[in-house]
């Protein structure tokens, strides 16, 4: 992967895997067991590099897939995908649930975490639901997206009856964080990386006076070889 981003939030490791967990009892097993000094000094040496190694090699982005992979994350009542570019970013596209349980903190963050993924780069939420957006906010406290791309409507749309207030609060939350805001509509097009890019079909511009807005937008992601 290009950059060096090793984990979503600095306070938090990544998975070590069981290559580190021998290390670490190799190290442990030197300490404990060789007594003698020049044998001693060698076998510190050599696992404790290991080790080092192998620490630094669990906290590295894994690898960039050859094409567009794109990832559905089980949260029952919502949506939540998570898309990896050839060029190594992430960008999630809609992300939430209606389920009762904290979609961020108990799905998205452990997906990104175990797979290794760098920090998404930006969010794409489709409409002002909060089963759309409700697992951002734990993206957010980690310190991104940077971007988030939403239509004209939001949140203008007809309120989530469940939460009408929900999506005005996750606005001022962006804005607190100080993510960028970014309207999308008709014609657009978002450039993901060289191969990868995302047309927009839907909405078209924003029309106060219009009695039923478009609930949602509608997109095209296209990747090249």
């Amino acid at each position: 992967l290009v950059g060096s981003e090793m984990c979503i939030r600095d306070s938090e490791l990544r998975p070590v895997g069981l290559p580190w967990v021998a290390a670490c009892y190799a190290f442990l097993g030197v300490v404990l067991f060789v007594r003698r000094g020049r044998l001693r000094r060698w076998c510190l040496s050599a696992a404790g590099t290991s080790l080092a190694a192998f620490t630094v090699l669990t906290q590295l982005s894994a690898p960039a897939p050859p094409s567009a992979q794109l990832d559905l994350l089980a949260v029952d009542a919502g949506q939540c995908a998570v898309l990896r570019t050839p060029s190594g970013k992430t960008f999630i596209l809609d992300a939430g649930t209606q389920s009762g349980f904290d979609a961020g903190e108990r799905a998205l963050v452990p997906f990104l975490r175990k797979m290794r993924l760098p920090a998404p780069s930006a969010a794409f939420c489709s409409h002002a639901n909060t089963d759309h957006f409700n697992a951002i906010p734990a993206l957010l406290e980690r310190g991104s997206p940077g971007r988030v791309y939403l239509n004209d409507y939001f949140p203008y749309e007809p309120p989530d009856p469940l939460d009408p207030d929900d999506a005005t609060r996750f606005l001022q939350l962006l804005r607190t964080r100080g993510a960028k805001l970014v309207r999308l509509r008709t014609g657009q097009v978002i450039e993901l990386d060289r191969r990868t890019r995302v047309e927009v079909l839907w909405p078209p511009a924003v029309r106060r006076e219009a009695k039923a807005p478009p609930l949602a937008f509608a997109c095209l992601l296209y990747t090249s070889p």
